[in-house]
């Protein structure tokens, strides 16, 4: 079985600075949170649209607050794509941490109920695939069209071009 386990931010979410602002203004405020990044962050339909193509089990492993994963997924109208969400939060170390690797992939096994998977991994740091790679994930680098890294199997340009090249192939 082929699992599929995303980054949040630079690789499905692409904030620009300004939305990046409003969103840290909004962290010091008292403004409903929820709805401001409604307002700010637009649905992504394509992406929906190519998500939904995927029967593959999904899953989020970002370094992002829980909440900031929760409510940028549902502003883009994919959280109901993804089966769990590992954050720092949930997890307790951050990428590139080693043992971070570990924790996900045990309890994508638990969850699933069987370690016969393969989990492709997509981020847009490279310092974050190296650690993947020691577990013997599948690594795609994302915001980069090709690099030297041996543990990097896989670089696209967007998330979108990613998904459409394995879409037959997973």
């Amino acid at each position: 079985m082929n699992i599929l386990v995303f980054d949040l931010d630079n690789t499905l979410l692409h904030l620009s600075n300004l939305q990046l602002k409003l969103l840290q203004l909004n962290a010091n405020s008292n403004i409903n949170t929820r709805k401001v990044y409604h307002t700010i962050i637009p649905k992504n339909t394509k992406l929906k649209k190519l998500l939904s193509k995927y029967n593959n089990p999904k899953f989020i492993f970002s370094n992002a607050q829980i909440s900031h994963v929760i409510y940028s997924l549902e502003s883009l109208d994919l959280l109901d794509y993804f089966t769990n969400i590992y954050s720092h939060t949930t997890v307790q170390l951050y990428k590139p941490h080693l043992f971070s690797y570990y924790l996900v992939q045990s309890n994508i096994a638990k969850k699933l109920s069987t370690t016969n998977f393969q989990l492709f991994f997509f981020d847009d740091l490279i310092e974050n695939l190296k650690g993947a790679k020691q577990f013997n994930w599948t690594t795609i680098l994302i915001g980069y069209s090709t690099t030297n890294e041996s543990y990097i199997d896989y670089c696209f340009t967007t998330i979108e071009e990613a998904l459409t090249y394995f879409k037959n192939k997973l």
